[in-house]
């Protein structure tokens, strides 16, 4: 509901899933805003993505992810106990499969709505803290670590 795709991203997708061996593919994402610092927040996501990749541990975030439906069903899809990071701790799983690729030729715009609804540092805030307590507990982080944002 949030992201538009650009008219090329299923081609370039499609093109990706050629190679047998690729079972996932991601692609930068940019804001719905003129605002530089939006921009910068999300190179600097599109840098880690795409760096998570080539260190063979993907974090890729759900705005735009493609799996082969046969790789997606192998690691049962989404842990639905996980109510935030859901779409990295997929991305993680399945990149244990094959690999994930970074599409540079082509690209995603995305909504800002949510984090300037909650505040962009009390929101960045907050999923770092999250993606932290992820990161070191596995998928032990406590619920209550994560509660939307008013």
């Amino acid at each position: 509901a949030d992201t538009i795709l650009l008219f090329n991203a299923l081609k370039e997708v499609s093109k990706a899933f050629r190679r047998k061996k690729v079972v996932g593919a991601a692609c930068p994402a940019i804001p719905l805003s003129s605002k530089a610092r939006d921009f910068a927040i999300y190179w600097s996501l599109n840098e880690f993505v795409k760096r998570s990749i080539k260190l063979k541990t993907p974090q890729v975030p759900g705005f735009f992810c493609a799996y082969r439906k046969k790789a997606f069903e192998e690691v049962n899809g989404f842990d639905e106990r996980l109510k935030v990071l859901e779409d990295y701790d997929l991305s993680k799983r399945i990149g244990k499969l094959g690999e994930i690729v970074f599409l540079d030729n082509t690209l995603v715009l995305t909504s800002q709505r949510r984090i300037e609804r909650w505040g962009r540092m009390k929101a960045i805030r907050k999923y770092l803290k999250i993606y932290f307590s992820y990161l070191l507990k596995g998928k032990n982080f406590k619920i209550n670590d994560y509660r939307p944002i008013r």
